[in-house]
Order: C-alpha cells, then sequence, then structure tokens
C-alpha cells in the first residue's frame, strides 16, 4: 500500500517545504530614491520634509501591503515616518535618543543613551 502512494506523499512533502519557504519570503525591503516613489507618496514625503533633508527612503513589501519609510532631517530633528502606496500619512515619530558614535546600539561612544555628559 506505501509503494502505491509514494508518489503522491512524496508530492505532498515537496508541497510542503516549497509552501514553508514561500512563507518566509513574505517582507521585502529595498532602498530607494525619492525619484523612484510614485507621486502620491513623492507628495507627502516632500510635505513632510519641507525645508528639511532626505536622509532615505525604503520601499517594504510585506504580506503583499507596499509602504514607504522615510527618514528626514527637519530643524535639525531626525524625523521618521511611514507613507502608505496611495500617499497616505500612516506613521511620524521623533527620533529621540542621541547615538553619536553611530552604531545600532543606541548609546554613544561612552556606552549611555545620550545622556549629557557635562
Amino acid at each position: 500500500m506505501i509503494k502505491k502512494h509514494a508518489k503522491l506523499i512524496g508530492l505532498l512533502v515537496v508541497l510542503g517545504a516549497v509552501l514553508c519557504i514561500g512563507a518566509g519570503v513574505a517582507y521585502y525591503e529595498q532602498q530607494i530614491t525619492i525619484d523612484e516613489v510614485p507621486e502620491l507618496v513623492k507628495a507627502t514625503i516632500l510635505k513632510e520634509a519641507g525645508d528639511g533633508t532626505i536622509k532615505e527612503i525604503e520601499k517594504e513589501t510585506k504580506n503583499g501591503v507596499t509602504t514607504y519609510e522615510a527618514e528626514l532631517v527637519v530643524e535639525g530633528k531626525t524625523l521618521e515616518i511611514q507613507v502608505a502606496a496611495d500617499g497616505a500619512l500612516l506613521c511620524k515619530g521623533v527620533e529621540d535618543i542621541e547615538d553619536d558614535d553611530k552604531d545600532d546600539d543606541d548609546k554613544d561612544d561612552d556606552g549611555d543613551e545620550g545622556e549629557d555628559d557635562r
């Protein structure tokens, strides 16, 4: 009986493996420029940036939904915004921790989290 269903069992095992691998690819992130975003997204990013500068833009796709995250410097503060593909502003926040050594540990060179060292 097992020989009779061996091909079916093999096919199901392969199909299961493909589905598991495919599930891990549900998130995609890509660095892009302001000229590569849709016009409605571009308008929102430029409006939020005002006279500031755009440090970076990332296109993110998660479970088939694409959003755009932009890091802006406005009046000396770093802002992070998230914009939907239709140009709607989804999220806006100010980066409040000074990390003056540019690594990813949220601590400056002397090990504290941006406290004034004077």
